[in-house]
């Protein structure tokens, strides 16, 4: 059997969490050698492991070098990055960012694009903006998992506004949704 897309994306994750980026960046160049070694899966595993790693900067070059490729972003590319620049507190950027893919229709948003400007927002005490991204996502037909529901509720536990956190916990039960740790923590 031959590897396949799905192969070198796991030896590339590997190599990014093991702190080899460099060691990744050189395979990766050398899959471009392969034929049908590269798409967007394998761009997407090293953009998802360098945003987490905060090297946002070579976040950038690795997005550039994907479309200089010909490998289109998707949605998890941008969810990936936006989930970064939040991680770093980049929130302006992470919004423009979010509003230029709304704007050129280039994807549809989904319920983690969302999330994760909705934690970024909370995190930095911006609950209004949050609580406003949650009502889009909502009014938008993309309702909110377990997971977008835990960051609106620690959002407004960490505010002190549990009557708020109480609701949305019942809105779990509305929906069938199961809580887990995060929630009940």
């Amino acid at each position: 059997h031959h590897p396949s897309p799905f192969t070198y994306g796991s030896i590339l994750k590997g190599l990014c969490k093991g702190g080899h980026l460099d060691e990744a960046r050189k395979f990766l160049k050398k899959l471009h050698a392969i034929p049908s070694a590269v798409d967007t899966v394998v761009y997407n595993t090293i953009l998802s492991e360098t945003c987490k790693s905060g090297n946002l900067q070579e976040t950038v070059v690795l997005l550039d070098e994907m479309v200089e490729s010909n490998v289109l972003p998707d949605t998890h590319t941008y969810s990936s990055l936006l989930a970064g620049l939040c991680r770093k507190g980049k929130m302006v950027a992470a919004i423009l960012l979010f509003g230029k893919v709304m704007e050129n229709g280039i994807l549809s948003p989904n319920p983690i694009m969302y999330t994760c400007l909705i934690d970024g927002l909370f995190k930095i005490g911006q609950s209004k903006a949050a609580l406003y991204l949650f009502e889009e996502m909502e009014n938008k037909g993309l309702y909110s998992d377990t997971i977008a529901l835990n960051v609106m509720m620690g959002g407004y536990s960490r505010m002190g506004k549990m009557m708020k956190a109480n609701d949305l916990f019942s809105t779990m039960g509305s929906r069938r949704l199961c809580p887990n740790l995060a929630t009940y923590n």
